[in-house]
């Protein structure tokens, strides 16, 4: 049930251009609740649970989806062994996977194998290489389908942006995996506006049935809205975490709430009433946010049952509109001296550094990272946390002021995709003023 909106909110109405469904007296038949989710009930009531256990005699194979496979996905990037474990343990049936997060995937496929292959769902990203012979990648991704019974429900050619041609070679692969039935559905990941005409020779050689992207780009740009709904892929959307803090940084909307919210309104935004149409990457490694991420998005946002707070999807609506990126150079800023030499050094060697500290620990976190820097270059932690990511033109808003040992653990932790912004962080607090204006364009995972 949603709670009533007010009289003149403006808001994506999804709600009504939903399908009603027939809900007759006596039209639900009880089915037997998996082991995996019984624990789950007990915690959180009969009510939200309601489409996950029971089901319409005329929609049973997607309420049966539903029940089985929970809407939201779990993503293995920088996840250690016992952590995956608990995932699966907890109850997802979703995952994202790829190439470039290591032994994850195999460490995956190791927590599933007691599952009967139907029970799960796989998005594997991989990365294409220049000058690869086609029977040269169909190799290596048959192997990781091999993992899983043979079979990948999705393969994703992981960004979009890099060679156009190794794209173009490696869809052709893709489309043919498809048609054996080794792949499920194909995609592409890390789209933007520049790539519209290569999506468009990737589709008229077979449909994109996955697009994979930052909550944030399809949130914020309408232009990326449109090309991404155009494709009439599905919708597998990452950062959704960071989306819901900065709209619960107007100390007014909880963050659990914005977080339903934001996937509300991305569901709106993508095409509403089309089961399965947009599914929400989450990524804890705790194992009691794990099951509190479950808990809240076990049911898709198409879903009768699906609540959602009308405040909360006005603070989204209001922050997606807003202006999302800096407009000022903040001329004050200055890197203390002993500061800049490490940043300087991490700069030059931070492949090198990362695997040293990853010796030390393999999934380090802040407190780890600033307790290493403090012991190798007797740097305070106190100044990791003081020292801020300051105001530069185009900067992404969701990274000003935050402190150089948030930058530090997203640089040096388990999670490759936290790598790429991070480093550029790096560069930005190393540049005067001048110089990020020559190398901004240049930094796509922080700039607009």
């Amino acid at each position: 049930m949603r709670t009533q909106a007010p009289a003149q909110h403006e808001v994506i109405p999804t709600p009504a251009v939903r399908p009603a469904r027939p809900r007759t007296e006596g039209s639900y038949v009880p089915v037997a609740m998996p082991p995996h989710l019984a624990a789950i009930q007990r915690s959180a009531g009969n009510r939200a649970f309601n489409a996950v256990v029971q089901r319409a005699e005329g929609d049973a194979p997607a309420q049966e989806a539903e029940k089985d496979k929970p809407w939201t996905v779990f993503g293995v990037d920088g996840k250690s062994q016992e952590q995956l474990r608990s995932a699966v343990e907890v109850g997802y049936r979703r995952f994202d996977c790829a190439e470039s997060y290591g032994p994850t995937t195999a460490a995956l496929a190791g927590e599933l194998a007691a599952l009967p292959r139907d029970a799960y769902e796989i998005v594997y990203k991989f990365d294409v290489r220049a000058g690869e012979q086609p029977q040269e990648l169909r190799a290596r991704l048959t192997a990781v389908a091999r993992l899983f019974g043979g079979r990948l429900d999705g393969l994703v050619i992981h960004n979009i942006g890099g060679d156009e041609q190794a794209a173009r070679t490696a869809w052709h692969v893709l489309t043919e995996l498809k048609g054996e039935k080794t792949a499920g559905g194909i995609g592409v990941g890390n789209v933007g506006v520049t790539h519209a005409a290569l999506l468009g020779d990737l589709a008229a050689t077979a449909p994109i049935d996955i697009v994979e992207n930052s909550l944030e780009s399809v949130l914020t740009d309408p232009a990326l809205q449109e090309l991404v709904k155009d494709t009439g892929a599905a919708l597998y959307y990452y950062g959704a975490q960071t989306v819901a803090q900065q709209v619960a940084g107007d100390g007014k909307t909880d963050a659990a709430e914005a977080l339903k919210a934001a996937a509300e309104t991305v569901n709106g935004l993508h095409g509403a009433g089309r089961e399965g149409t947009t599914s929400m990457i989450t990524s804890s490694g705790n194992r009691e946010r794990q099951g509190d991420n479950l808990r809240q998005l076990t049911l898709s946002p198409d879903s009768l049952d699906f609540e959602v707070d009308y405040d909360a999807l006005d603070a989204v609506d209001k922050w997606r509109k807003s202006n999302n990126s800096c407009t000022e150079n903040d001329t004050a800023f200055e890197l203390p001296p002993p500061l800049r030499a490490f940043l300087d050094e991490v700069s030059n060697h931070q492949d090198a550094l990362r695997a040293e500290l990853a010796q030390e620990n393999a999934t380090p976190d802040r407190q780890a990272v600033a307790e290493w820097v403090h012991s190798r270059w007797n740097i305070d932690p106190a100044v990791l946390d003081g020292v801020t990511v300051p105001s530069r033109k185009g900067l992404r808003k969701r990274f000003l002021r935050m402190p150089v040992g948030a930058v530090l653990a997203g640089l040096f932790g388990a999670k490759n995709c936290d790598h790429k912004w991070s480093i550029e962080l790096v560069q930005l607090l190393l540049a005067d003023i001048d110089t990020w204006d020559m190398v901004s364009p240049f930094l796509k995972e922080i700039t607009d």
